[in-house]
């Protein structure tokens, strides 16, 4: 299966974060474009509608042959397993021995894999929690529940039906390929009960950005499919508009999801130790791993700020 594109599979969009109408054209990959605003985000400007996107995934699943469509939600997520449980162990962490039932909501669930992770973990955390899965559309959704037998409602849906149901709400590796960030942050603040916690992972583009800017050159960055592309700075611009206050940032891994299956180059472990001691020297404060993991408690309504 190939993916043709018609003029009318795209959609034209302002920032993410500051939603401000114009920016600065930066490169173009085929036919997508990508823009640079004066908050400082960068973000691809005309993305694949949301509903055309299972269309461009299950050609993605289809060209690499050997792997059904069915199965590319799930066997992609293998990738984040090394993330999936550095996050288990800090939310053990920071839920501590709480006798109390805990209830979890992974938001762009996939396969489930996460979820299946949260059922089996070597922690007390596995035997008090409640899982939910929200999906961005119907095909993940089922495979959610064949795989893990755990609840799952579509993002639609997902405001009404878990309103002020969960303690935790993980989103990871999902925020960059969301068309709008901000209907999607809506939609968790409804889900999550009055301070609760949630926890994001997304690429960490502060190095490449950086770099692209002092050569002059972008590399490739995937922006069909990545269309954010954020910094520990616009991150957290986008989630304190949106009522959410940063309260930690969690060490990267060495490559990052993209590594799984390979030994880290020479270059990326000097890059590892780089990071690693200016995240210390700051305090968590510079974040340079290639993934970064943030975690942010959702604050009172009234120190609401909209960008």
């Amino acid at each position: 299966m190939e993916f043709k594109f018609c003029d009318n599979d795209f959609e034209i969009r302002s920032c993410p974060v500051c939603l401000h109408p114009y920016g600065r054209f930066e490169a173009s990959e085929g036919p997508f474009e990508l823009f640079s605003c004066r908050c400082g985000m960068l973000y691809t400007r005309n993305p694949i509608k949301v509903d055309r996107k299972r269309d461009f995934y299950d050609a993605m699943a289809d060209s690499r042959k050997k792997l059904g469509i069915s199965y590319h939600n799930l066997a992609t997520q293998i990738r984040s397993v090394p993330l999936y449980s550095s996050v288990i162990a800090h939310l053990h962490c920071l839920i501590g021995n709480k006798k109390n039932e805990l209830n979890i909501v992974d938001l762009g669930c996939a396969g489930g894999l996460f979820l299946l992770g949260l059922q089996v973990a070597e922690s007390e955390l596995a035997s008090t929690i409640n899982l939910r899965g929200v999906a961005f559309e119907r095909g993940e959704k089922i495979a959610t529940e064949m795989y893990t037998g755990t609840s799952t409602f579509i993002i639609e849906e997902a405001g009404e039906k878990l309103q002020s149901w969960a303690d935790v709400v993980t989103m990871l590796n999902v925020l960059e390929h969301v068309n709008h960030p901000i209907d999607c942050l809506n939609t968790i603040r409804l889900i999550l009960k009055q301070s609760g916690l949630l926890v994001i992972d997304v690429p960490n583009n502060f190095v490449m950005i950086g770099k692209s800017r002092i050569m002059r050159k972008w590399p490739h960055l995937d922006i069909g499919e990545h269309i954010n592309h954020f910094t520990p700075q616009t991150l957290d611009q986008l989630l304190t508009s949106q009522g959410f206050e940063p309260i930690r940032r969690l060490p990267g891994l060495v490559q990052g999801a993209s590594g799984f299956g390979s030994f880290p180059s020479l270059k990326q472990q000097l890059r590892w130790i780089i990071a690693s001691v200016l995240y210390f020297v700051t305090h968590s404060k510079l974040q340079m791993f290639p993934h970064m993991t943030m975690i942010y408690r959702q604050s009172s309504l009234d120190r609401l700020r909209c960008p």
